[in-house]
Protein backbone atom coordinates (compact mmCIF):
# COMPACT_ATOMS: atom_id res chain seq x y z
CA UNK A 1 0.00 0.00 0.00
CA UNK A 2 2.76 2.51 0.84
CA UNK A 3 3.59 2.51 -3.25
CA UNK A 4 0.59 3.94 -3.68
CA UNK A 5 0.99 6.87 -1.79
CA UNK A 6 4.37 7.46 -2.64
CA UNK A 7 3.84 10.52 -4.22
CA UNK A 8 0.68 11.91 -4.46
CA UNK A 9 -1.37 15.04 -5.38
CA UNK A 10 -2.91 16.09 -2.23
CA UNK A 11 -5.14 19.36 -3.36
CA UNK A 12 -5.04 22.49 -5.41
CA UNK A 13 -6.16 25.77 -4.97
CA UNK A 14 -6.76 27.72 -7.87
CA UNK A 15 -7.65 30.61 -6.08
CA UNK A 16 -4.21 30.93 -4.44
CA UNK A 17 -2.48 28.94 -7.60
CA UNK A 18 -1.33 26.48 -4.62
CA UNK A 19 -0.93 22.91 -4.84
CA UNK A 20 0.25 20.90 -1.96
CA UNK A 21 1.71 16.91 -2.27
CA UNK A 22 1.73 13.98 0.09
CA UNK A 23 5.38 12.50 -0.20
CA UNK A 24 5.91 8.89 2.01
CA UNK A 25 8.78 7.52 2.41
CA UNK A 26 8.76 3.49 2.49
CA UNK A 27 11.92 3.13 4.48
CA UNK A 28 10.73 5.15 7.85
CA UNK A 29 7.15 5.20 7.10
CA UNK A 30 7.13 9.50 7.63
CA UNK A 31 5.48 11.58 5.26
CA UNK A 32 5.55 14.88 4.05
CA UNK A 33 3.04 17.15 2.64
CA UNK A 34 4.30 19.79 0.39
CA UNK A 35 3.16 23.18 -0.49
CA UNK A 36 4.05 24.83 -3.78
CA UNK A 37 2.79 28.74 -5.31
CA UNK A 38 2.52 30.20 -8.35
CA UNK A 39 4.00 33.35 -7.10
CA UNK A 40 4.31 34.73 -11.01
CA UNK A 41 1.10 37.00 -10.56
CA UNK A 42 2.45 38.35 -7.66
CA UNK A 43 5.78 39.37 -8.93
CA UNK A 44 4.12 40.70 -11.59
CA UNK A 45 2.37 43.28 -9.56
CA UNK A 46 5.26 44.27 -7.71
CA UNK A 47 6.77 44.99 -10.89
CA UNK A 48 4.32 47.21 -12.49
CA UNK A 49 4.37 49.16 -8.81
CA UNK A 50 7.78 49.34 -9.01
CA UNK A 51 7.10 51.23 -12.63
CA UNK A 52 4.89 53.05 -10.91
CA UNK A 53 6.31 54.05 -8.09
CA UNK A 54 7.39 57.91 -7.57
CA UNK A 55 9.54 57.14 -4.74
CA UNK A 56 9.89 55.93 -1.18
CA UNK A 57 7.81 57.49 1.71
CA UNK A 58 8.93 56.17 4.82
CA UNK A 59 5.78 57.70 6.64
CA UNK A 60 4.32 53.83 7.45
CA UNK A 61 1.32 54.66 4.81
CA UNK A 62 2.89 53.43 1.74
CA UNK A 63 3.13 49.76 0.40
CA UNK A 64 6.36 49.12 -0.07
CA UNK A 65 6.54 45.17 -0.83
CA UNK A 66 3.62 42.48 -2.63
CA UNK A 67 4.68 39.18 -0.67
CA UNK A 68 2.97 36.21 -1.35
CA UNK A 69 1.45 34.20 1.42
CA UNK A 70 4.01 31.16 2.23
CA UNK A 71 6.49 33.91 2.68
CA UNK A 72 4.60 35.87 4.70
CA UNK A 73 3.97 33.39 6.87
CA UNK A 74 7.94 32.17 6.84
CA UNK A 75 8.66 36.26 7.70
CA UNK A 76 5.96 36.24 10.32
CA UNK A 77 7.36 32.92 12.27
CA UNK A 78 10.94 34.66 11.87
CA UNK A 79 10.14 37.60 13.86
CA UNK A 80 10.68 39.84 10.58
CA UNK A 81 7.05 40.65 9.67
CA UNK A 82 6.24 42.65 12.75
CA UNK A 83 9.70 44.53 12.91
CA UNK A 84 9.75 47.20 10.21
CA UNK A 85 13.45 47.48 10.43
CA UNK A 86 14.32 43.92 9.82
CA UNK A 87 11.29 43.86 6.87
CA UNK A 88 13.07 46.88 5.36
CA UNK A 89 16.42 45.29 5.67
CA UNK A 90 15.19 41.84 4.39
CA UNK A 91 13.45 43.33 1.60
CA UNK A 92 17.31 44.97 0.18
CA UNK A 93 18.18 41.55 0.09
CA UNK A 94 19.93 41.02 -3.62
CA UNK A 95 17.41 37.72 -3.61
CA UNK A 96 14.52 39.57 -2.10
CA UNK A 97 14.42 42.52 -4.08
CA UNK A 98 11.74 40.71 -6.68
CA UNK A 99 8.54 41.65 -3.87
CA UNK A 100 9.35 45.34 -3.48
CA UNK A 101 7.24 47.98 -5.24
CA UNK A 102 9.78 51.02 -4.84
CA UNK A 103 12.88 51.25 -7.25
CA UNK A 104 14.95 53.13 -4.27
CA UNK A 105 16.29 51.95 -1.24
CA UNK A 106 14.00 51.36 1.65
CA UNK A 107 16.60 50.75 4.66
Amino acid sequence: MADTLKDRLFSIDRATRTKRTFHYDDDDGSFVIATKQDIQPVLEVAQEARKEARGFKGDGFHRVANVPNPVWWDLHQRGIWMDDKKLLKWLEERDNKVFKTHRGRLA
